[in-house]
């Protein structure tokens, strides 16, 4: 079992592990975190498959979501309204007769200070003081509270992920369906339309959902599986948090799609 998430309920032990004695696993089940976000469900795709070749395992359960509202000051309009919570169940079956998935995967660790929650980690400890800061905007946050540079995000995106895709595009085709990672409405069709995407190919739940960091390709996928997208080829694409990204294309022959919602308020 392989979590992937940044908003973990412990800084230890890893949430795998209490999720392993929730769910009575057996005591030889391979468990442990991944610490990735808006990349973090390609990352897991990858790691999970990976372990079924490697191993005689012949399951492997890929978790992915985070709570980022926790994090998020209630006075800072830069985030407030662009990130919803989410967690996503992804059940891989290893079959030796299956097309292989096809995974590229990078980072730019350059821009790992442009998405960030300052404090709560060991270099710097949560301040009890809690002091708020202003910026020129006028949005409030403290250090505990998530710090976006919406811009330089968007500069990366552009000048490293739209030739990532055209790489990908370019070796293998585009496939039937395309799921790029939530980040905003305007980012993805600025991406779609530079990659001559047509709109019917392209799949969205940004709207519904907000941006729900490593659980918004899956949800993506769920929430659109009245489309009959399986049994056809998706590319699906994350990028952000730590300037990392990863791209995969699969087949959906044999995927099953299931969206269950459950909705809470906390904003209030």
């Amino acid at each position: 079992m392989v979590l992937v998430t940044q908003t973990p309920d412990y800084i230890l032990p890893a949430t795998s592990c209490i999720l392993h004695n929730r769910l009575k696993l057996n005591k030889d089940t391979i468990t442990f975190d991944i610490n990735l976000g808006c990349s973090g469900y390609i990352y897991g795709l990858f790691i999970a498959s990976s372990l079924l070749n490697m191993t005689n395992k012949s399951y492997a359960l890929l978790l992915a979501g985070d709570t980022i509202s926790k994090f998020v000051g209630k006075e800072d309009a830069s985030t407030r309204f662009i990130f919803g919570d989410a967690g996503s169940a992804t059940l891989l079956e290893k079959d030796y007769n299956a097309e292989p998935m096809i995974f590229s995967l990078g980072t730019d660790g350059s821009g790992w200070q442009n998405l960030i929650i300052p404090n709560g980690g060991s270099r710097n400890k949560n301040n009890r003081k809690n002091d708020i800061k202003i910026d020129s905007d006028g949005n409030k946050r403290s250090d505990e509270d998530l710090y976006m540079d919406g811009m330089e995000i968007f500069n990366f995106t552009i000048s490293t992920i739209i030739p990532h895709i055209q790489l990908i595009c370019e070796e293998y085709g585009l496939p039937d369906i395309v799921v790029f990672h939530q980040a905003n409405k305007y980012m993805l069709e600025f991406m779609r339309k530079n990659l001559k995407i047509p709109k019917d190919k392209f799949l969205y739940s940004l709207e519904d959902f907000g941006n729900t960091s490593s659980a918004s390709i899956p949800l993506t996928l769920c929430a659109n599986s009245n489309k009959s997208i399986n049994s056809k080829k998706a590319l699906l694409s994350g990028f952000g948090v730590g300037y990392s990204y990863g791209s995969a294309i699969v087949d959906l022959k044999e995927t099953e799609l299931y969206n269950i919602l459950t909705y809470e308020n906390n904003n209030e």
